[in-house]
Order: C-alpha cells, then sequence, then structure tokens
C-alpha cells in the first residue's frame, strides 16, 4: 500500500482532515478514524446503497480492506471538479474509488463516496 498526497492542495480544514482519513485508513488505525467521523457520517456506494453511522462505516472500510488488502494505493488530491480535496484509491481487485468529505463542527462527514468495480 501507498499514500501519497499531491503537493498543490490548498491548505484548510478540509485537507487536514482528509489527510487525517487517509493516513489512519492506510495504517489501519479504525480506532483513530473513528475519532475523526461526525456521528451522522454516512456512505453512498455504487447509487444505490446507503449506509448510515459510525459503526456501519467503519465496518464497510474494514470489510473493503480486508478484501483488497495491501494490494492498492491511496492519494490525496485536489478535485477541481468539486474544489476541494478528495481521496482517491486505486487497487488490482477493485478500478478505482474516491470519497469527497464535508467538514462539520471539526469532523468528517463522508458523503459522496463512490467505488467502482
Amino acid at each position: 500500500m501507498k499514500l501519497s498526497i499531491q503537493h498543490n492542495i490548498p491548505d484548510s480544514e478540509h485537507k487536514d482532515l482528509a489527510v487525517s482519513f487517509a493516513r489512519y485508513f492506510v495504517a489501519a488505525d479504525f480506532s483513530s478514524l473513528r475519532g475523526v467521523l461526525s456521528e451522522d457520517v454516512y456512505i453512498i456506494i455504487y447509487d444505490r446503497e446507503r449506509k448510515d453511522g459510525i459503526k456501519p462505516v467503519l465496518d464497510y472500510f474494514k470489510n473493503w480492506k480486508t478484501r483488497v488488502g495491501d494490494s492498492f494505493e491511496c492519494e490525496v488530491r485536489w478535485s477541481a471538479q468539486f474544489s476541494q480535496p478528495e481521496i482517491y484509491f486505486i487497487s488490482n481487485k477493485y478500478k478505482q474509488a474516491y470519497i469527497l468529505t464535508r467538514v462539520r463542527d471539526n469532523d468528517i462527514q463522508l458523503g459522496d463516496i463512490t467505488f467502482r468495480h
């Protein structure tokens, strides 16, 4: 697994939280990851499945990491389309995945998460 952070991302709360999320995820430090998620966190997977709450979201990410193993790259990069940082995954087992975040009260509120096969 590899983590990279694009150098030209403007400094912001979004950037700090996205980098924290990526570092905790790559290290499989789910207790620290829990600390940056908002209570009403949710993810939408493939535009058809929604998981609400910290436990279901963390369980999803734990299972995803178990399935993918260390065969992925994680990059925090600037999304020109959304004008904010995004967390981007590439894996041999999955084509791509990206996460856009919302920040509320210094917590990450994961919103538009798309994993594509």
